[in-house]
């Protein structure tokens, strides 16, 4: 494909002009280049529009589906309460071990397990021992941190206090441990649904906010391409114009310097 300038464009058209010849090939090897000149730049474009666009919708998609999933299946703030339970008792025993004695926080945790595990394995659901294990386990540990801490020398009362805390603590974690893991998880994965929904409806923005930026560009690119071809085609009737207005203005001329004596001869043949 040959590929005009404006001034072969300019100099094309009025020779056409000039010679009484049609504007079709020219007009349509002028809209060709200016095509092709901007070829690349809107193929890209299209091909951005396009696969912002999918991802963009793959991603409301997404979104959508979790949506109806978190209606499915809401968060329960009593369960999710009870899990976080669990790991706050399970922290205070860990700390309180510490604070006693570095070896004694598995100890003081094992204890808060115990009574549970021995529960989970036994045939009966709830049997009539249940509460005098879970007190039995919570007296043990009361026991260990108030004798640990009055041969530190901390004092009688303190040491009454962090063991019957020590004790309730114990006792509540066993009551309440396999439920409160149970609760946690399912509460664990609602929170992982709503946070993937958070993130998918935050992609969907960003990749339609580029969806609509490559659009608005190629809006524009084929703008400018209709002005160049607008531009261009005037430019060719122009000169197609003047290259028909020179013909005549030649034509004219040329009349005007017929010799004189063959129009005398003319006008005597008439008599």
């Amino acid at each position: 494909m040959t590929f005009f300038t404006e001034t072969n464009i300019r100099n094309e058209a009025a020779r056409i002009g000039f010679f009484n010849k049609s504007l079709k090939t020219l007009g349509d090897s002028v809209k060709n280049n200016i095509k092709e000149t901007y070829k690349q730049d809107e193929k890209k474009l299209k091909l951005q529009s396009l696969q912002y666009g999918d991802k963009a919708m793959n991603h409301k998609n997404q979104k959508e589906h979790l949506e109806s999933e978190c209606k499915k299946s809401p968060i329960i703030p009593t369960e999710f309460s009870i899990g976080l339970l669990g790991i706050f008792l399970i922290i205070i025993l860990a700390q309180t071990g510490k604070i006693v004695s570095g070896i004694m926080a598995p100890i003081l945790v094992s204890l808060g397990f115990t009574g549970s595990l021995i529960l989970r394995f036994h045939e009966v659901n709830k049997p009539n021992w249940r509460p005098i294990l879970f007190t039995s386990l919570s007296i043990i540990g009361g026991i260990i941190v108030i004798s640990s801490l009055l041969e530190n020398e901390n004092g009688v009362t303190p040491s009454l206090m962090a063991g019957l805390v020590t004790g309730v603590n114990i006792y509540i974690l066993n009551s309440t441990i396999i439920d409160s893991s149970h609760y946690l998880i399912n509460e664990a994965k609602k929170v992982f649904i709503i946070a993937k929904k958070f993130i998918h409806g935050c992609l969907f923005r960003f990749w339609k906010g580029k969806n609509n930026t490559a659009n608005q560009s190629l809006t524009i690119l084929q703008r400018e391409i209709e002005i160049e071809t607008y531009k261009i085609t005037n430019i060719i009737e122009l000169e197609n114009v003047l290259g028909r207005t020179a013909r005549e203005a030649k034509t004219m001329k040329a009349e005007k310097s017929i010799p004189q004596s063959i129009i005398t001869e003319e006008f005597n043949y008439a008599n």
